[in-house]
């Protein structure tokens, strides 16, 4: 369901859902040239799974591991050998480090949106004692987007 709405109502040229079967088979109908820049957030399983699609000196921007945010155990990485054939780069990425430029990217960003460039979708939580649920919740995918929490 997440994957239709991303191609019907985000316009992405095609949509992996990364928890059925054989994701990283059904990733190579999609990339049939390989991926030269991808963004990673989730790390583990996912980040595993994207290494054998990439091609020779793409680039990895590093953002976050949620997928070890509720473990006990780090995943790791078991296919790392591909980003050394593959000379790729590897860069970690810290938001708070570029804090200087917030105030050009948050004008940027909100023109975006503004203009129907950027789309996005919420679900929004009533009430501050509800947080903790939707906190909960959230690692565990109940949210379509992002999940704000009105206080009022």
């Amino acid at each position: 369901m997440k994957c239709d709405y991303a191609v019907n109502e985000f316009d992405v040229d095609a949509c992996v859902d990364y928890r059925a079967d054989g994701f990283s088979t059904r990733l190579a109908a999609p990339t049939p040239a390989g991926i030269d820049i991808y963004f990673e957030i989730v790390e583990g399983a996912i980040f595993d799974a994207v290494l054998p699609h990439r091609n020779p000196f793409a680039r990895i921007p590093l953002c976050g591991m949620t997928s070890d945010y509720n473990s006990t155990e780090h995943f790791g990485i078991r296919n790392l050998g591909v980003a050394l054939n593959n000379r790729i780069k590897m860069q970690g990425f810290i938001i708070s480090y570029h804090l200087d430029r917030w105030s050009e990217a948050l004008t940027g960003l909100t023109r975006l949106v503004r203009d129907g460039q950027i789309k996005y979708r919420e679900t929004i939580t009533q009430g501050l004692e509800n947080a903790p649920k939707t906190l909960v919740g959230l690692f565990k995918r109940e949210n379509n987007g992002k999940q704000p929490v009105r206080l009022t």
